[in-house]
C-alpha cells in the first residue's frame, strides 16, 4: 500500500523501522514512530492515504535503539515512548514520559529528547536480557511473517525459549 508523504519527509528507503501508534497528539488520526539511521522521525495525521506532517524528533541517538511504541504507559493518560536502548545494556528498555499537548494527548516534542520529556529524563524500564543479541526483533513467527520481539516469546539462538515482553 502506497501512502502520499508530506514535503520533507524522508525517502521510505532510509526508514529502518516503522511503528504505528495510537493517536498520540490527538489530533483524531493515527501516528507512526520511525527511525531513519540514526535519526527518531515522527509522522502525524495518518489517514491510510496520506500523511499529514514528517517531523525529525532527533537527529542522532537511534542507531542502537529500537522503538517498542508510544502509549500511556506511566498512567498519567499521556502518552509515553518505550524503546529499547542497547547505549545502555545495563537497561535493556527505557520508558520517555511524555508531557501533555495543548490539545489533549502528547507533546509529541517531549518524546523527542530525554531532556524534553516529562522528569527530563529516560526511566528504565526493564533491565538486562532485552538487547538484539539475546531477543532479535522481527523472528519468524507463525506462516513465516515475523513476530514483534516485545510481542512475547522467541526462541533464543542457543534453541531455548524465552520471553522478551
Amino acid at each position: 500500500m502506497e501512502s502520499l508523504l508530506p514535503a520533507g519527509a524522508p525517502d521510505p528507503a532510509t526508514l529502518t523501522q516503522l511503528v504505528v501508534t495510537p493517536d498520540a497528539n490527538a489530533d483524531g488520526s493515527e501516528d507512526i514512530c520511525a527511525t531513519a539511521g540514526d535519526a527518531f522521525r515522527a509522522f502525524t495525521g495518518y489517514s491510510g492515504a496520506s500523511i499529514t506532517e514528517a517531523k525529525r524528533m532527533s537527529a542522532t541517538g537511534w542507531t542502537k535503539r529500537d522503538i517498542v511504541g508510544v502509549w500511556d504507559v506511566s498512567g498519567d493518560k499521556v502518552p509515553d515512548l518505550l524503546f529499547r536502548d542497547d547505549n545502555a545494556p545495563n537497561r535493556g528498555l527505557a520508558l520517555r514520559k511524555g508531557k501533555p499537548g495543548t490539545n489533549g494527548g502528547a507533546d509529541l516534542s517531549s518524546l523527542a529528547t530525554a531532556g524534553a520529556s516529562n522528569g527530563a529524563q529516560d526511566y528504565t524500564y526493564g533491565t538486562s536480557g532485552r538487547d538484539k543479541a539475546t531477543c532479535p526483533p522481527g523472528l519468524p513467527g507463525r506462516a513465516g511473517k515475523p513476530v514483534p520481539w516485545a510481542a512475547g516469546w522467541h526462541i533464543r539462538p542457543a534453541g531455548s525459549p524465552s520471553s522478551c515482553a
